[in-house]
């Protein structure tokens, strides 16, 4: 991790979407990469199955005064088509970010926390 780059590393996400009507949950580890005020979000696995809805993703926001952080995603599946735009809080320890991601499938509500690590 570079130093300054509070926001890299590895990373616990979780969603509540819908699919076919249906509401869903999951969980997804990703991994965060910083340079400055940008980021490099990746889905590391896809939590739920492809049949379920689950799919790997990538995603470039950009840091805002280390409040909020907006940009694009979009699915890595080729068979996904899932793409849009993605607004997060930043909690102001920085622990956490909260909010939204809406696009081309699906609007979903978001929270991503830093992985609990041990020494």
């Amino acid at each position: 991790m570079e130093p300054n780059t509070p926001h890299a590393g590895g990373r616990h996400s979780a969603w509540q979407t819908t699919k076919d009507g249906s509401e869903v949950h999951t969980s997804q580890t990703i991994e965060i990469r910083q340079r400055g005020a940008d980021l490099d979000i990746a889905a590391v696995e896809r939590g739920i199955s492809t049949d379920e809805g689950g799919y790997l993703w990538r995603a470039q926001p950009r840091l805002w005064d280390n409040e909020i952080s907006w940009g694009w995603y979009a699915a890595d599946d080729q068979a996904v088509r899932s793409k849009g735009t993605l607004y997060l809080v930043v909690h102001p320890h920085g622990h956490q970010m909260r909010g939204r991601w809406a696009g081309l499938l699906r609007p979903a509500r978001a929270k991503w926390a830093r992985r609990h690590r041990t020494n």
